[in-house]
């Protein structure tokens, strides 16, 4: 008797459920509400506790290696059910069928039935780029828009025709602005991106921007120019001795594994440098306690003879917790023996595991490098001022093109993510200046002081 009423309820329940879809489809609907009801119904997910797990832990489970399908039932959820609903599958292809049918040709535009509203503003040339709706505006009419030709607009009443866009002030009125976002813990704090990269360096930005007042001031908080950069020609690999002021700068070759050294925006790599022990780097290195997060100095070879590949060095210094490998050169008595720099390779090894820059120099320096930690403490800075591998060009240092930025909400922390790049120059039929020092890379940062790459 209790199962019957159970079921009774059940359908009593769906019954209603249909009547209340109904209801709605031919009724405004409270989107606000919906969305709410989503939200709920993706943190009651039965895959939440599994679609983060690394692919050993959902091994261990006996689930798929990935969680393609975990994240694929999420983002097919009917926002109401909290499921998707796959029994209408055929149902919503039969209305899609009858809706092409009707349906005017043409895309969003062109189309009558989606036909775009300009709204300005027409006295100032260039593309929109970057546009956002103020997310402090609960009625939705207030925009902020940025494009090529430079400067931010707000636009207070987009839905107005004859609503004026003014620009922004503390924006520089002839940067190029190419996204729009702001954060989604802090509505008063929005980012601008510069630069359009894909116009041939024509556009040229100048970094990353942040407005903490809902947009009525901007400060450049990542990139941009460099003050303490001068244009350069070719390559600069340079080991500056900072502890001392009468060494010239050493010149290096970075090995083809590994990370690349920071270099703008980012601080070059500035630290105290000891020696290896043993020297070779063969073996593991029983001073981990003075290497740790520092630079390590390491002889080339071996010590006895045997095969000690560069892999093996760098690894040795790696876990012994050093933030990068100084390799040196070594007179092997030969004959045909050469202080030349080269490149490290890695060989046939597995550079996987390789989390720290590792760079080759001079027997020469790498003696004077060895003194000199031997008498006191020494602490040198590593430069590499560009990545890019050309010999003839011209390179204006900076990170002048933000191509893309994303605030992320990870349980209430905003990771801020800026992909950023450089540009050759190919204005006028000029090839040979790049605009930016080569260190192109996603960059995240949480406060938007201090970034990682």
């Amino acid at each position: 008797m209790l199962n019957k009423k159970k079921i009774i309820i059940s359908i009593i329940i769906v019954l209603l459920f249909g009547v209340f879809l109904n209801y709605n489809s031919e009724q405004n609907i409270d989107y606000n509400s919906v969305r709410e009801l989503h939200k709920d119904n993706l943190k009651k997910s039965p895959f939440k506790s599994t679609k983060k797990l690394n692919k050993k832990e959902r091994k261990k489970l006996q689930i798929p290696p990935n969680a393609y399908n975990d994240r694929l039932w999420e983002l097919t959820m009917d926002p109401i059910l909290g499921r998707p609903s796959t029994e209408n599958i055929f149902l919503i292809q039969e209305e899609l069928n009858k809706i092409s049918k009707i349906k005017k040709p043409g895309v969003p535009g062109e189309n009558p039935d989606m036909a775009w509203v300009p709204r300005g503003p027409t006295n100032i040339a260039g593309r929109t780029n970057g546009m956002m709706f103020d997310p402090n505006d609960s009625t939705n009419k207030k925009v902020f828009a940025g494009g090529v030709s430079g400067g931010i607009f707000v636009n207070e009443n987009i839905e107005d025709a004859e609503s004026e866009w003014k620009m922004v002030e503390g924006v520089p009125k002839n940067l190029p602005i190419s996204v729009l976002t702001y954060d989604p813990n802090n509505f008063n704090i929005f980012y601008a991106g510069t630069g359009e990269i894909y116009t041939g360096g024509d556009a040229i930005g100048n970094g990353l921007w942040r407005s903490i007042d809902a947009g009525l001031t901007w400060q450049n908080i990542f990139g941009g120019s460099s003050d303490s950069e001068q244009v350069f020609r070719g390559q600069i690999n340079e080991i500056s001795i900072v502890s001392q002021n009468n060494f010239d700068p050493i010149n290096f070759l970075q090995a083809s594994f590994g990370p690349n050294l920071p270099g703008p925006p980012m601080e070059y790599l500035s630290e105290e440098i000891v020696i290896a022990n043993p020297l070779d780097g063969c073996s593991t290195l029983s001073n981990s306690e003075k290497i740790k997060d520092k630079i390590v100095l390491i002889e080339n070879g071996s010590l006895d003879g045997s095969d000690c590949d560069y892999l093996k060095k760098v690894i040795e210094g790696q876990t012994a917790g050093a933030k990068a490998v100084v390799v040196y050169n070594k007179n092997t008595g030969d004959s045909g023996w050469t202080d030349d720099l080269i490149t490290m390779n890695a060989n046939d090894g597995d550079t996987s595991a390789v989390n720290i820059s590792s760079i080759f120099i001079k027997a020469s320096a790498g003696k004077k490098i060895k003194e000199l930690i031997e008498n006191e403490k020494t602490t040198i800075k590593i430069s590499k001022k560009t990545n890019i591998a050309n010999s003839n060009s011209t390179i204006v240092p900076g990170m002048f093109f933000i191509n893309d930025v994303v605030v992320r909400d990870n349980q209430g922390t905003s990771e801020i993510y800026v992909s950023a790049g450089s540009r050759l120059w190919d204005i006028g039929g000029n090839q040979s200046t790049i605009l930016g020092s080569g260190h192109d890379a996603v960059y995240k940062s949480i406060d938007g002081v201090n970034w990682s790459k």
